[in-house]
């Protein structure tokens, strides 16, 4: 009996040996993909890394009830999905988010950053501010942060405003948009349909003026 087999008939619920063995292939990996995703998911892969450790050895706690009652291949599916996400940094969902002590702007920031792109939030939160690279900087939210909720304004500069639209008041079929569904407008477009549905309006002009602080 070698010490894994040891170590397991000590354990409640011991785990078979086809899954000890492939639980521990997708820790190997884990550990493997700490030294290479984005530093801001190192603790989310070390979250990982110890919830597959307890899962094969503890019989603290919940753990041996965890075995008998969470499929292992559930287990390493769902984790080995998450692994391969961040590694190849391709996209971050905000419905299995790592980070969800996060807003929605933070976690948008956070995945601009990855990118190399530098940004801010506006004052009172109505957008995130990407200074250049307006084109590259759209289609890396868009590929990197799954149905996200921002559109695009494009400014003459080759800056780039994500916010959020109410579409009642901006029609996806009179602007352009990206594959993957996000609103592309100029500051043109912006002037223009603000002065169209203020005039159309009254009670939208006048809460806009009541937020830009017109009199």
């Amino acid at each position: 009996m070698n010490a894994l087999d040891r170590l397991s008939a000590m354990l409640t619920n011991p785990l078979n040996s086809k899954v000890e063995t492939e639980v521990e292939k997708l820790l190997l990996r884990a550990r493997e993909g700490l030294l290479e995703v984005p530093s801001r998911l190192q603790p989310s892969v070390q979250d990982i890394i110890d919830t597959l450790d307890n899962y094969l050895h503890s019989d603290d706690g919940h753990w041996p009830e965890y075995r008998k009652s969470v499929p292992g291949d559930y287990v390493i599916q769902e984790f080995s999905s998450r692994l391969n996400l961040w590694k190849e940094n391709k996209i971050i969902s905000f419905q299995n988010d790592d980070a969800p002590n996060l807003t929605m702007a933070e976690r948008a920031m956070a995945t601009l950053a990855d990118g190399g792109f530098i940004s801010n939030v506006i004052e009172g939160d109505v957008g995130i501010h990407v200074s250049k690279s307006a084109d590259r900087a759209i289609k890396y939210l868009d590929s990197h942060f799954l149905a996200h909720p921002y559109s695009a304004i494009k400014g003459s500069d080759d800056s780039v405003v994500f916010t959020i639209l109410d579409s009642r008041y901006y029609p996806a079929e009179a602007y352009d948009k990206t594959l993957q569904g996000t609103l592309i407008l100029s500051i043109e477009d912006l002037r223009n349909r603000i002065i169209n549905f203020s005039t159309e309006n009254e009670a939208y002009a006048t809460h806009l003026e009541t937020v830009i602080g017109g009199e």
